[in-house]
């Protein structure tokens, strides 16, 4: 004797739920940005611009804390004073338009180098002259 029953269940409506979800999450664009790395003490900064600002202020912790930055002076900073004598922000975000002929990178590209000038401008000192800026290739 067969018990089964053919009633229908909340699965189906979770799983669409789900994938609803899912492509929501995906069509969001991460923020596009400028930040800094700050040392508190000495205010030398780490000055960058990502398309992904906040996915890279995590991959910079992430590195200093496996003692693996690709900048050695400051990956000696932070394992000298730790990660208490640093800051991560960001320092401005590219404002979205829905314009067709607006170009993402471009904008990030031209806030980047006016933050550089300003940096410069205030004689912030830097741990590198020329942070990764990203390319139509490269996120």
């Amino acid at each position: 004797m067969n018990t089964c029953t053919n009633t229908p269940t909340n699965t189906h409506k979770n799983t669409q739920d789900q994938r609803a979800l899912k492509r929501q999450a995906q069509e969001i664009k991460p923020q596009a940005g400028v930040y800094a790395v700050r040392h508190r003490s000495s205010a030398r900064v780490l000055l960058g611009a990502s398309v992904n600002v906040q996915a890279v202020l995590n991959r910079h912790r992430f590195e200093l804390q496996l003692k693996s930055h690709r900048c050695m002076p400051l990956q000696a900073d932070w394992s000298t004073q730790g990660p208490s004598a640093f800051e991560f922000e960001i320092v401005d975000t590219v404002r979205e338009s829905d314009d067709p002929a607006f170009d993402r990178l471009a904008e990030l590209q031209s806030l980047y180098m006016l933050w550089q000038e300003e940096f410069d401008r205030l004689g912030s000192a830097r741990y590198a002259r020329d942070a990764v800026m990203p390319s139509r290739g490269r996120t």
